[in-house]
């Protein structure tokens, strides 16, 4: 896969390529099948672990698209339901 994606980036700096998709709660899953217990979750950017099926949930609603497609420079323009969702 590294070999693959090099063609597009640069991939010095890729530790291991994972598996999002088999990631589950707090492990990490990478693309041969293993499992590991992700105890910085990327840096804390995951405290919910991966796959939470609350936030899947979400991401399938028509608001989270909204946002995700649609992100504005939150400083200067922030969308008009924004203190509800923070």
């Amino acid at each position: 896969m590294i070999g693959d994606l090099s063609a597009h980036q640069c991939t010095l700096t890729i530790e291991f390529p994972v598996d999002l998709e088999n990631s589950v709660g707090n492990y990490l899953c990478d693309v041969d099948g293993n499992m590991y217990l992700d105890t910085v979750q990327n840096i804390s950017s995951r405290a919910l672990g991966y796959n939470q099926p609350e936030m899947l949930e979400l991401s399938m609603s028509r608001r989270m698209a909204t946002l995700a497609t649609n992100r504005t420079a939150l400083g200067l323009y922030p969308p008009k339901d924004w203190s509800e969702l923070v």
